[in-house]
């Protein structure tokens, strides 16, 4: 039997061999070939009407997980000349157990994990492989695979080749480990990746999707986040030093004990960012939005207001608090904008002082121990207890000004509401005439003041 009649036997089993043992479709080992072939095609070579070109034997010999060597021997000979592994033999035994002896097999596994202790995580070889054949082809695999969790912890990214992984779908990829250096990741989706205690100095995440992706104890120097959403990812411990952050999106990020030192956080978004016993040293943060963010511990200094554009180079305020940065660049730029801040906690002070005074000496003890006082025709309620102090109206949907027992002031104060309970504490002080009707003194207006 000459070489092609051999090849023409052996092919078709060895294509199904290779689907089997990859839970791979026709159309998926078809995409995984360079240059793809079609479904038409793997059914050809299945079917024994045709023999697979020859520049394909390389990789359904990487596929079989042979050799050359060994890829020709079974042409020449069949599959019989390639002894089964002892790992294969176990799992055709496992196929044809039945519950219960499956159930005494799952239990024996799990005791000898637990005999070996931690066990450290390596890559799994076919997803490497996958990875290394591109974005589409990778895509593509994560596409017809969604429920498939990528493994590639681990890898040296840089020894293997994988220097560029950019639009590439890395979502939920156990990535922990990883490193390399100047690695792209730029329009990459890593939402919910895990890549705790990453390398990856100089790495470019530009335009990448992070959201709830794990980047604890990452070492992140001088690495590049521009415009990258971060949306929840937890970077706790991270070493972000002389990391480009500008206009990221960091709202619900953790950043607690990060290294922020020297980064630049221009024009990026923290709503609700943790960072308790953050580093922030030397940090650009001209634009920052600053929202309820947690900084307890953090240590800042020297945080400069400066735009830094090749054009407008001149000295910024230095801060040393985040959130008084950019009110401070403000106010520093616009006098009129400081005037205003200094009057609204002006106006602040007094409604609180009026109404305090208001609610203690002329208000009425209420049965849940608080106390309220109510003006004349009703148009300002003050409400103190335990040392909470509202102030609200009726032609108001909200509260004017509220202070609550740790002193937080909040106000929505309109104009003339200040002069109202000044002229209302002033009517109260003032002495009664005693040849005014009390009738007549009730039912008069006592404040020239606007109703607001």
């Amino acid at each position: 039997m000459d070489l092609q009649s051999k090849e023409k036997n052996k092919f078709p089993r060895l294509i199904k061999e290779i689907r089997s043992r990859r839970k791979l479709t026709q159309i998926a080992l078809g995409k995984l070939l360079s240059p793809p072939v079609t479904q038409q095609s793997v059914t050809q070579w299945e079917h024994n009407k045709y023999v697979p070109d020859r520049k394909y034997w390389p990789q359904l010999a990487e596929l079989a997980e042979m050799d050359l060597g060994e890829f020709y021997e079974y042409i020449e000979n069949g599959l019989t000349s390639k002894p089964s592994s002892p790992l294969e033999e176990i799992l055709d035994k496992i196929k044809s157990l039945d519950p219960k002896e499956l159930e005494v097999v799952t239990q024996a596994t799990a005791e000898r994990w637990v005999s070996l202790g931690d066990v450290s995580y390596t890559a799994n070889k076919q997803h490497l492989a996958l990875l290394k054949r591109g974005a589409d082809v990778w895509n593509r695999w994560r596409q017809e695979n969604p429920a498939i969790k990528p493994v590639l912890s681990g890898i040296d990214l840089n020894l293997e080749g994988c220097i560029d992984l950019s639009d590439y779908n890395l979502e939920k990829a156990d990535l922990q480990g990883v490193s390399g250096n100047e690695i792209k990741f730029s329009r990459a989706k890593l939402n919910w990746a895990d890549l705790s205690g990453a390398v990856l100095r100089l790495a470019n995440f530009e335009n990448a999707t992070m959201i709830g992706t794990k980047l604890l104890n990452a070492e992140l120097t001088e690495a590049h986040f521009h415009s990258t959403h971060l949306q929840g990812a937890d970077l706790s411990q991270a070493n972000l030093e002389r990391a480009t952050l500008i206009a990221t999106h960091l709202m619900q990020t953790n950043l607690s004990g990060a290294n922020l030192t020297q980064a630049d956080l221009r024009y990026s978004v923290m709503s609700e960012t943790n960072l308790e016993k953050a580093i922030l040293k030397n940090c650009l943060v001209y634009g920052t939005a600053v929202w309820r963010v947690r900084l307890d511990q953090a240590k800042e200094s020297e945080l400069d207001t400066s735009p830094r554009t090749p054009t407008q180079l001149e000295e910024g305020i230095f801060s040393d608090s985040l959130e008084l940065a950019h009110i401070l660049d403000s106010i520093s730029t616009k006098p009129q904008l400081y005037e205003k801040l200094k009057q609204r906690i002006k106006d602040e002070e007094q409604a609180i002082e009026y109404a305090q005074s208001l609610v203690e000496n002329y208000g009425e003890d209420q049965f849940n121990g608080s106390r309220i006082y109510i003006a004349p025709e009703g148009n300002y309620h003050i409400l103190s207890s335990l040392g909470d102090l509202v102030v609200t109206a009726p032609d108001s949907s909200y509260s004017l000004i509220s202070r609550d027992r740790k002193g937080k002031i909040s106000s929505n104060l309109r104009p003339g509401d200040v002069n109202n309970l000044k002229a209302l504490l002033e009517f109260k002080t003032k002495p009664k005439a005693s040849s005014q009707p009390e009738q007549k003194k009730r039912n008069s207006r006592p404040y020239t003041g606007s109703k607001g």
